[in-house]
């Protein structure tokens, strides 16, 4: 099971989550925990049959392909050119950004952290 999407507001919140592959019939045992909040490891049991039957129903409405390659550099780290006018907040903000560093382990991925100065007086 994983994720695919959610939202939440004033102490509640929703996850919707994709099954797969479909789990065989007969009971499904589902596990979860969120010790932070003091909810030790709990089970529950569901009937997979309705999901079989659920699984039956699905449409493909486009067949899955290799995705193409979208021509993005990931190499390369120059700063775009964002129009910001000068003299703000955001042009302040756009000159402390400096390219990330590579992760000589993971060429692909974007290191970056985010910092915040004090509030003004």
């Amino acid at each position: 099971m994983r994720a695919n999407g959610g939202s939440g507001s004033d102490g509640q919140g929703s996850i919707d989550m994709v099954l797969q592959p479909v789990p065989p019939l007969g009971p499904l045992q589902v596990y979860f925990a969120w010790p932070h909040f003091g909810i030790d490891e709990t089970r529950h049991t569901l009937d997979a049959e309705p999901f079989a039957a659920a699984a039956d129903q699905v449409t493909t409405l486009w067949p899955l392909t290799e995705p193409a390659p979208d021509g993005i550099d990931f190499n390369d780290r120059r700063t775009a050119e964002l129009g910001v006018p000068g003299g703000g907040w955001f042009a302040a903000a756009l000159e402390k950004q400096k390219p990330p560093p590579r992760d000589p382990n993971a060429p692909r991925r974007i290191n970056f952290a985010l910092t915040s100065d004090p509030p003004e007086k």
